[in-house]
C-alpha cells in the first residue's frame, strides 16, 4: 500500500527549537543503527511532532511509522505542538520564552473569557481567580516571569541584536539577562544620542536659575528625579530661630528656607512624575513621610516605606530638651511596570559622616548623593533634581556617568553650583586629555 504522504507546515515547523549540530549527528547516528522506533505523529496529516527524524529519514531512506491524533483545530495543534516540545526536551530559558510567546494569544483569550465572566458576575467563575498573561505564560514554561518580560524584550529587537546572537540565546550560551542588559545599555546610549544638548550638558549649564515649574518646563522626560526639598514646618521653624547641630545655620539665604506643606508636595509629584520614566527619590523629615507616600500612590506609582539616612555629625533635631534626631529620609517610588520589578535589592539605610559641602547652605554630602544616584539610576540616564542648591545631585551624577538637569531659585546658590558644575567638567576633560 502507498504510504501517505505527511505534509509539512512551516508554522508547526518552526515552534520545533533546532537542534546543534552535534545533536543533529547523533540523531542521525541512532536512526541509522536502530531504525526510526518512535512514531511520528500527525494532525490531518500535518506533522507535529518528529521533524528532524523526518527528515533524516527521508533523505537517507529510513523506514518510519506515523500515528494521527484529534485536535479541534489549528490553535489546538499549536498548543500540543508547544507543550510537546517543553515537556520533551532539555531547552534553554530563551527557547522556552520563545514558545510561551506563542502562546500569548489563547492565554489572552484566556483572561478576557475569565474576566467577561466574573464581571457579569456568572456564579461558575465567582471562584476563579483572574489570569494575568505574563505570570501564567512564565509558570508554564518554567522560567520566572521577569526572564520572560526581559526575553519578550529582547524578541521585540531580534533585528537589531541580529541572528547570531538569538542563535547563542536558543543554545544557551548567553542569558537573557546578559544581552538583555547590554540591549538596555545600547538603548539608553541611542537615547542620549538623540536628545536635545541642552539636555545633555554636564557643564553648568545644566543647572537653571529659577523656579523649577517655569525653568523645567521644557524638559519633557527624564529618567530619574533626586531631590532635597525643603522639610516640614516644625524642622524648618526651628532652623529660624537657632543653628544646626554641625554649627552651621540659615541666616543670610534668601530665598529663605521655606517650609512643605502636604499640598506642596502633592503639586511636586503630580507635576513631575508623568515626566519621570523611573525613580523619584526625594529626601525629607519624619513629619512629610506620610505626604510624599500619599502623593505618589495618587500619581499611579509604587511607593516604598521611608529610607533612613543618617548623617553623623549633622543631626536634623537644632535645639530642645529631647533626643537628637541624626536621620532624614529618603521617599522613593517608581513606575508599576515589569522592567522595574527587575531591578536589584537596594539598600534599607545609608549611614555617613558630614562633609565640607554639606555644612550648612544649600549643599548635601557627596557621598550620599551618588549613592543615591548610584543606586536609582543607570548609566547615561537623565537625573533631574529640581530643586537643586549647590549642584550636590547634578555633580554626584556627572561622576557616576549620567546626564544632569536641574533648577535652583535661589540665584547665588545656582551660580555656586554652577561653577562647582564647571569644575568637576574642567577636571573631566583633564583627566581625558
Amino acid at each position: 500500500m502507498k504510504k501517505k504522504r505527511i505534509a509539512i507546515d512551516r508554522e508547526f515547523r518552526a515552534l520545533c527549537p533546532p537542534l546543534a549540530q552535534d545533536e543533529l549527528e547523533l540523531l542521525e547516528s541512532n536512526l541509522i543503527a536502530d531504525g526510526c522506533r518512535d512514531p511520528l505523529v500527525t494532525w490531518r496529516g500535518i506533522l507535529i511532532d518528529g521533524h528532524n527524524r523526518f527528515e533524516i529519514c527521508e533523505r537517507l531512506g529510513i523506514a518510519y511509522r506515523s500515528v494521527p491524533i484529534k485536535l479541534t483545530d489549528r490553535a489546538a495543534a499549536l498548543q500540543w505542538i508547544i507543550v510537546n516540545q517543553l515537556g520533551r526536551r532539555n531547552l534553554a530559558p530563551y527557547a522556552r520564552a520563545e514558545l510561551g510567546m506563542r502562546l500569548v494569544p489563547s492565554v489572552e483569550t484566556q483572561a478576557k473569557a475569565r474576566q467577561r465572566l466574573r464581571t457579569e458576575g456568572s456564579v461558575s467563575a465567582r471562584n476563579l481567580p483572574p489570569v494575568h498573561t505574563a505570570p501564567a505564560i512564565a509558570k508554564r514554561v518554567g522560567i520566572g516571569e521577569t526572564t520572560f518580560e526581559k526575553a519578550r524584550a529582547i524578541a521585540a529587537a531580534a533585528g537589531e541584536l541580529g541572528a547570531k546572537t538569538i542563535a547563542k540565546l536558543r543554545r544557551g550560551e548567553v542569558t537573557i539577562a546578559e544581552v538583555h542588559r547590554g540591549l538596555r545599555a545600547d538603548q539608553k546610549r541611542a537615547a542620549r544620542a538623540a536628545a536635545p544638548r541642552s539636555l545633555i550638558a554636564n557643564d553648568g549649564s545644566a543647572l537653571r536659575a529659577g523656579d523649577w515649574r517655569v525653568v523645567l518646563a521644557d524638559v519633557d522626560q527624564v529618567d530619574a528625579v533626586i531631590t532635597d526639598p525643603p522639610f516640614s514646618a516644625i524642622t524648618h521653624d526651628g532652623a529660624a530661630r537657632a543653628t544646626r547641630n554641625d554649627g552651621s545655620g540659615t541666616i543670610g539665604l534668601a530665598p529663605s528656607f521655606n517650609a512643605w506643606t502636604d499640598e506642596l508636595v502633592h503639586e511636586f509629584v503630580s507635576s513631575l512624575a508623568p515626566r519621570c520614566r523611573g525613580w523619584m527619590v526625594a529626601l525629607c523629615d519624619d513629619n512629610l513621610i506620610a505626604a510624599w507616600k500619599a502623593a505618589y500612590r495618587a500619581a499611579g506609582r509604587l511607593a516604598f516605606a521611608a529610607v533612613p539616612i543618617v548623617i553623623k555629625g549633622g543631626g536634623n533635631r537644632l535645639v530642645g530638651g529631647g533626643p537628637a534626631s541624626d536621620a532624614i529620609y529618603a521617599m522613593c517610588s517608581r513606575p508599576r511596570t515589569k522592567a522595574f520589578a527587575s531591578w536589584s535589592a537596594l539598600p534599607g539605610h545609608y549611614i555617613g559622616s558630614r562633609s565640607p559641602e554639606s555644612s550648612g547652605g544649600r549643599g548635601k554630602a557627596s557621598w550620599l548623593m551618588e549613592a543615591l544616584v548610584r543606586d536609582y539610576t543607570m548609566p547615561g540616564d537623565l537625573v533631574c533634581d529640581p530643586l537643586a542648591g549647590w549642584g550636590s545631585t547634578l555633580i554626584a551624577a556627572r561622576a557616576m556617568g549620567r546626564r544632569a538637569i536641574g533648577a535652583e531659585l535661589d540665584t547665588a546658590a545656582a551660580m555656586k553650583g554652577r561653577r562647582r558644575l564647571e569644575l568637576v567638567a574642567a577636571a573631566s576633560t583633564e583627566v581625558a586629555a
